[in-house]
């Protein structure tokens, strides 16, 4: 919805092209309707009852490339304001209704203006960004994800070999030796899992002691 302030026939085009209607007053000079061509229009409008001279139009601008329809109200002292809607689902009485009753639209952004500062919220400045804010990595998030994984992982397998460690019976396997050939399959996948948390330490911060033996 427009005041005359926001007439553009060009933009309006360019709005209905894009599948958005509008309503808005005619600027300029227009011709004035016939006092015989208007008739009351009444209507019961969001249960208010509402009831005006009427008569509507088709119009063309932008040398025939724009069609609206013409609404035009005549007042009590003869005044002709003309309406140009683009909508074909409303009813005459109801384009006027709408337009005339826009003051509510406007007693809202004033409202927004004085209460939220609207008109400070969009510009078209620019402001350079601050040199020392942090900025989350997100691959360095992956990879912190991917290390913390790995870590909870080698805490379970190593607490898994610390228990049979525990239970080990000497009598059968009293060396080391004998222990970590029983247990070689644990074994590897603590070794497998150490070298992901290498190579994941590697890939955050850069390369890291290697383990020894």
């Amino acid at each position: 919805m427009f005041d005359r302030g926001g007439y553009k026939l060009k933009g309006f085009r360019t709005l209905i092209r894009d599948v958005f209607d509008l309503l808005a007053y005619r600027k300029g000079p227009s011709r004035r309707v016939a006092r015989s061509r208007f008739a009351v229009h009444e209507a019961v409008i969001g249960g208010q009852s509402v009831s005006s001279r009427l008569a509507e139009q088709g119009a063309w601008f932008v040398r025939g490339t724009l069609r609206l329809r013409q609404v035009t109200r005549l007042s009590d002292h003869g005044h002709q304001p003309p309406i140009l809607p683009s909508c074909r689902d409303l009813s005459t009485v109801e384009v006027a209704f709408r337009m005339f009753e826009r003051w509510q639209q406007e007693n809202f952004f004033q409202y927004l203006r004085e209460e939220y500062a609207l008109d400070t919220l969009v510009d078209c400045a620019a402001v350079p960004d601050h040199p020392e804010r942090d900025v989350p990595n997100s691959r360095r998030i992956a990879l912190t994800k991917k290390l913390q994984e790995a870590r909870a992982a080698f805490d379970k397998l190593t607490a898994a070999y610390g228990a049979e460690a525990f239970v080990n019976p000497e009598q059968d396997r009293p060396i080391t030796r004998g222990f970590k050939i029983a247990h070689g399959a644990l074994a590897r996948r603590l070794c497998a899992t150490f070298a992901r948390i290498t190579a994941s330490n590697a890939s955050r911060f850069g390369p890291s002691p290697q383990r020894t033996s």
